[in-house]
């Protein structure tokens, strides 16, 4: 794994480094342990608190958490519990989106593919979980563990507080210490079983050059991704919308590209299954560093560059993740594709959209701004007749690409 970080400022560099102090794996074994009498508690708000399991006593077992770093100290009322009596494997709290599907989502799963897993399964007991808003999992989600071998239909949502007669908890192969996330073996195992899944044709056709583009994304909190797109286009990228595709060919195109780009976020993750040196480029929609995307980078054994290309001003102060993010060509953007001079955000009618669109202004006006925007940008700032030709014989479709 290496970085090429000419292409950030100071403090992000420094967020890096700090990243990168140590190594992001684990050698200790895991284990689990059975509580009796344990409560499972299901989602209530993310600041409150998002499923987890409870001791006899009502206490939050720390393990079971989506977060541990997060103080949970919600008062659950367990004398209004309802009483199941059997045996039941937490499998945790599942987020639906999409990064979480390949990293926390499947942090308890080795233990499901350990004997004593099967015998209590043979003996009665059932896999649990909860997750955000006591929503169903989606379809794609079903199918990603389904890539590692977890049939997750036969697994219950818990939606409502439940006590059992044994709740048995596996320790987490991914885990955080403040904001860094490390991985054990038993995640490889995870990772790797998928990837022998995955791969089983060698001689699959892929592009060489991928940009995974948000463009298409129903609900994107970016804005301005488009001027970003377009550089890459001129070298030979091909811009791919992740969201058109099956999973699995998502997972083949990572495998086969020698060179990656996206804004980093959960869009990036599937970094997991580039080959070892893979050139990533991601670019930075704010002022931090994606910690899961950090453990990844490591992984996977990536050659990692980073790139400012954004002016973010109403991003969530506290959790800048959560954006709303403005990408534009940058003067890092712009010297990395051999440029000399970056764009002043502030002249850019896409960066007035912004802040329109996502200040408080009246739901009558909104529709109005955007079109006028929307038409101005698309006709002046983003019109772009670069071509892109994929690798030969590459079985991806035109349909399920940008244009």
């Amino acid at each position: 794994m290496n970085y090429n970080l000419d292409y950030v400022s100071d403090h992000l560099r420094e967020l890096v480094y700090q990243s990168n102090a140590k190594t992001h794996k684990f050698d200790s074994s895991l284990s689990y342990i059975s509580y009796e009498n344990a409560f499972i508690a299901p989602y209530v708000d993310w600041n409150l608190s998002i499923g987890c399991v409870l001791d006899k006593n009502g206490k939050v077992i720390k393990d079971s958490e989506c977060y541990e770093w997060k103080e949970n100290d919600y008062c659950y009322d367990i004398s209004d519990a309802i009483v199941e009596h059997r045996s039941v494997i937490f499998l945790g709290f599942l987020v639906t989106v999409f990064g979480h599907a390949f990293t926390d989502n499947l942090r308890k799963a080795w233990f499901l593919k350990l004997d004593i897993c099967k015998q209590l399964l043979d003996n009665g007991a059932e896999i649990v979980y909860t997750t955000s808003g006591n929503r169903q999992l989606p379809d794609w989600m079903v199918y990603a563990f389904s890539l590692a071998g977890i049939d997750i239909s036969r697994a219950r949502i818990i939606n409502r507080l439940t006590v059992f007669d044994t709740v048995i908890v596996p320790d987490n192969s991914i885990f955080a210490i403040g904001s860094t996330r490390l991985y054990g073996m038993e995640y490889v195992g995870i990772i790797n079983s998928i990837k022998q899944k995955c791969y089983q044709d060698e001689d699959l056709p892929g592009y060489e050059k991928v940009y995974f583009s948000r463009l298409k994304l129903k609900h994107s909190r970016d804005v301005g991704e488009r001027s970003i797109i377009k550089y890459f286009k001129r070298v030979g990228y091909m811009i791919v919308a992740p969201e058109r595709l099956p999973l699995l060919d998502q997972i083949r195109i990572m495998h086969y590209c020698s060179f990656f780009a996206s804004t980093e976020g959960s869009v990036a993750h599937l970094t997991l299954f580039c080959r070892p040196g893979t050139n990533v480029v991601l670019i930075n929609k704010a002022e931090y560093i994606n910690p899961h995307q950090v453990m990844i980078n490591e992984f996977a054994n990536l050659s990692v560059t980073y790139i400012d290309a954004h002016y973010s001003s109403l991003a969530n102060r506290h959790y800048p993740w959560w954006g709303p993010f403005y990408l534009y060509p940058s003067r890092f953007l712009k010297r990395f594709f051999g440029g000399k001079h970056g764009c002043l955000p502030f002249l850019r009618v896409d960066y007035w959209y912004y802040l329109l669109i996502y200040n408080n202004l009246t739901n009558k006006l909104k529709p109005i701004v955007y079109k006028i925007i929307k038409r101005v940008s698309d006709s002046f700032l983003f019109s772009d007749d670069a071509s892109t030709t994929p690798v030969s014989g590459s079985s991806i479709h035109p349909p399920s690409i940008l244009s």
